[in-house]
């Protein structure tokens, strides 16, 4: 398909996300990394340079699926018991932003 976007392009939305950046966010709120089921803390991804993830529609307090209004997320899979972790991406995206990692 014509809009499909190969994995060689630069994103053509947000900046990537990197398992680096989220392990900043993630130490700054204080968010324990140990899986909930297991108690591992080793958490695969789908791709090494820019974090995926997936987008949900939204379901209103009426219980309609509304499409056109969607949470992005970004996941990580535990690699010993596949627990699915989400992560709303435009939170982590917005305090990205507004801290940027300082040189040392």
């Amino acid at each position: 398909m014509a809009d499909e976007q190969s994995s060689t392009e630069p994103p053509k939305g947000e900046p990537p996300i990197s398992i680096a950046e989220l392990s900043r966010y993630l130490l700054a709120h204080q968010v324990p990394t140990r899986c909930p089921q297991c108690g591992q803390d080793n958490w695969g991804h789908f791709n090494s340079e820019a974090l995926e993830g997936v987008s949900m529609s939204r379901m209103g307090g009426d219980a309609l699926v509304y499409p056109e209004t969607v949470l992005p997320t970004l996941v990580l899979c535990c690699n010993n018991c596949a627990y699915v972790w989400m992560l709303a991406r435009k939170q982590v995206a917005r305090w990205l932003v507004e801290n940027p990692e300082t040189q040392p």
